[in-house]
């Protein structure tokens, strides 16, 4: 008896160990869903991400930079410093109490001033609530208080008192290869004096920075947030692809563009070296097929100054025996 409980085990545990060898996600890396380890979290993140309205895109960002456009501006600017400031020759609006991070209206509301000597100067506001007008200069940063008073003077500071439309800024904006960009749109519809509507996305710009937000509570700096997304990134990498199990003989670098494929899917393209040896499209193989699994919606848009979305983000991967190190050139400093 004892002996046939022993065989009946021991044919089970085989049949097992069979079953699960020949499963595609026991042995096979890169076949399990992604993100496969806290499906929480991903809920959480595509909660919070949902309230980026479409109606955002239909009111001012209609139009998509396309795949040839972010290719050429990769190999325009990738070797310039990100030092450049987004507000040249642009309105600002100020940082207010620590709550709201400085914002770059997307249009020279100044032009649609009734006051004429107002048109074709910069325009300074205190925040994106109130829209309080606070300066006027030249576009070499001059003051203009003759212009600023007459404006204040005649209709106060408020925008709504002489301005109806959309008031429309991109809050903490970045410039990144050649755009400056946000995923932080704010669109605010004035009327008749009242603020008649305003549609604000502050969420995730993606489940990466989420993750590490959520371990990082202090970091408010999309930007910023970043650093700790494509670590996250990188991390996971690690954990599917380990450095041993690529064959790569010696480390290697490149840059790539991780894109929108419509609204369905993501999809990886090599965009230096440009004579890639066999180590690098054996890293770059590897992590196609991680980022071809990906869930759509882990990346939010960006939005440009130009009131385009840019649907890409650009990395530099370094792949050694310890790891991956995702890198997004938002952060690197040439």
């Amino acid at each position: 008896m004892k002996f046939k409980i022993k065989h009946l085990l021991l044919s089970f545990c085989c049949f097992a160990i069979s079953a699960m060898a020949q499963s595609p996600c026991f042995f096979e890396e890169h076949s399990r869903p992604f993100p496969y380890k806290n499906i929480q979290l991903l809920n959480d993140y595509f909660y919070k991400s949902k309230a980026e309205d479409e109606l955002i895109r239909h009111i001012a960002f209609r139009d998509s930079v396309s795949r040839q456009e972010m290719r050429e501006a990769f190999f325009k600017h990738h070797s310039t410093p990100n030092t450049s400031s987004p507000f040249v020759n642009r309105d600002s609006v100020c940082a207010f109490q620590e709550v709201f991070q400085t914002a770059l209206p997307i249009d020279n509301y100044l032009e649609k001033c009734p006051i004429k000597e107002a048109r074709g100067l910069r325009g300074v506001w205190e925040n994106i609530i109130h829209t309080k007008l606070v300066g006027v200069t030249d576009w070499d940063g001059t003051p203009r208080n003759d212009v600023y008073d007459k404006i204040t003077k005649k209709y106060g500071k408020n925008l709504k008192d002489w301005y109806s439309g959309y008031f429309i800024t991109l809050e903490d904006p970045r410039p990144y290869m050649g755009f400056v960009v946000s995923p932080h749109p704010n669109i605010m519809y004035m009327l008749e004096k009242k603020k008649a509507n305003q549609i604000v996305y502050r969420g995730p710009a993606d489940y990466f920075s989420h993750s590490y937000r959520i371990r990082n509570a202090y970091f408010r700096d999309w930007a910023e947030l970043t650093k700790g997304s494509t670590y996250t990134f990188g991390h996971i990498l690690s954990l599917d692809f380990p450095p041993h199990r690529i064959f790569a003989e010696k480390p290697c670098t490149f840059s790539v563009m991780l894109c929108s494929n419509g609204q369905v899917s993501y999809d990886l393209e090599l965009l230096l070296p440009e004579a890639p040896d066999r180590n690098v499209m054996a890293c770059f193989e590897k992590m196609q097929l991680f980022v071809e699994k990906m869930h759509w919606g882990l990346f939010k848009p960006y939005y440009t100054s130009d009131k385009r979305i840019l649907m890409c983000r650009y990395y530099r991967v370094t792949v050694d025996e310890r790891g991956w190190l995702v890198e997004d050139y938002i952060n690197i400093s040439k």
